[in-house]
């Protein structure tokens, strides 16, 4: 099977791997660009999911003749009490049925208001914004704020896994089997 991935961001590539690697699926991951359509640090589920959407549209664009296409965008979400959180919408879209997008959020991890606001006002990304702080090669916010001990990519490879379980799973989610 091959998957194709709007995004050439080595550690979602390595999510979607990993993923894969819990279902027991042999896949290849194949990486391209393709733009969010929304602002570079997006706020709110709505542009969060619509950046997802977009991406994983425009990897299905470059590759048709594909049986997956992912999109990932992470953003900004604040609740009722003014915390912030940031979040991953992973969108799967499949051949068939091809009309019914697999929408998943990753787990919300909090973001101290002070960065936000720093992001906000420097109108750059998250991930750049701590590396700042806390150097590394790649955009990973959730190692910088857990000293090591949440990694970016494995709550996106946990959505990941939690988008392809209708897919892998399909005989639960297209006919359920309800008891007699």
């Amino acid at each position: 099977m091959q998957i194709v991935l709007g995004s050439t961001s080595k550690l979602k590539a390595r999510a979607v791997k990993a993923a894969c690697r819990l279902w027991k699926l042999n896949v290849t991951v194949i990486t391209c660009k393709s733009p969010s359509g929304v602002s570079i640090q997006p706020r709110g589920k709505e542009k969060i999911t619509a950046g997802a959407l977009q991406r994983a549209k425009g990897a299905q664009e470059q590759f048709p003749n594909k049986e997956l296409w992912v999109g990932m965008q992470s953003g900004f979400i604040q609740d009722t009490g003014e915390r912030w959180w940031s979040s991953t919408c992973v969108v799967v879209l499949r051949r068939e049925p091809a009309d019914k997008p697999i929408v998943v959020y990753s787990d919300h991890f909090p973001i101290p208001s002070w960065i936000v606001l720093e992001v906000i006002r420097e109108w750059t990304e998250l991930g750049k914004a701590t590396q700042k702080y806390g150097g590394g090669e790649e955009k990973d916010p959730m190692n910088y704020f857990s000293g090591g001990v949440i990694r970016r990519e494995h709550l996106l490879a946990q959505a990941v896994a939690c988008a392809l379980a209708p897919i892998v799973r399909a005989d639960l989610y297209e006919k359920p089997n309800f008891p007699s």
